[in-house]
């Protein structure tokens, strides 16, 4: 095998391991004790006005909605033109396409672009 390929993947083995084992400041075996209920109320604020704008908020998409928002695409997808230049000429020219980017938005609700 080659060596690159096995030091890309040690590396992305050990990388995953260090995210699975984190347990965002709460104990692993206190969610997995949780019912369905108890971790819905785990994961909401104290603060009732935002959580009842939340609810509302969510009461109104569509399961296509809430999948498209969880979405991230590259730029690459509405993007027709770009010149990056270089050296000390550095100039970032995006063209975008319009059309493109309304139909992303119209059919996948897509939630957040990467450039």
């Amino acid at each position: 095998m080659n060596r690159n390929y096995l030091k890309s993947f040690s590396c992305s083995a050990f990388i995953a391991l260090a995210i699975m084992s984190c347990t965002g400041g709460k104990e692993s075996h206190e969610n997995k004790e949780m019912s369905i209920q108890q971790r819905r109320q785990f994961e909401r604020s104290d603060n009732q006005v935002i959580e009842k704008k939340i609810d509302e908020l969510l009461s109104q998409m569509t399961i296509e909605e809430k999948i498209g928002q969880m979405m991230q695409i590259n730029s690459s997808a509405i993007v027709t033109e770009s010149n990056w230049g270089a050296g000390s000429d550095l100039k970032i020219v995006l063209n975008v396409d319009t059309a493109k980017l309304d139909n992303i938005f119209r059919t996948y609700h897509v939630g957040s672009f990467l450039n």
